[in-house]
């Protein structure tokens, strides 16, 4: 194992604790921020959003060693993007339009 992997793997440690300590201490605080609101929708946990966090974290991480490794190319830069800005601008030009139960 190289040393530059120990410094990423303490880095990933130190941000994963970071996000869970900052979530315990925002549940615990008044306030109207509430950052799990990120992975809430209509007031429940979302199985899509967290999906989508919890593949943002790996892919940004996959991304981050490739660079260090030196292996980074176009290709992986631009399926990375991609796979971003796609459901962004889908979201974004989606029309929802609501279903009307009958009685």
């Amino acid at each position: 194992m190289k040393m530059t992997d120990l410094y990423l793997y303490a880095i990933l440690a130190v941000f994963v604790f970071g996000i869970v300590v900052s979530l315990w201490k925002l549940q615990k605080a008044e306030n109207d921020f509430n950052l799990l609101d990120v992975l809430m929708d209509n007031g429940r946990v979302s199985r899509i959003a967290s999906a989508f966090a919890v593949t943002l974290v790996i892919t940004s991480w996959v991304i981050v060693k490739l660079a260090v490794d030196g292996k980074m190319t176009e290709g992986y830069l631009m399926t990375y993007g991609g796979m971003w800005v796609a459901p962004v601008i889908t979201k974004m030009f989606a029309t929802s339009v609501p279903v009307q139960k009958e009685n």
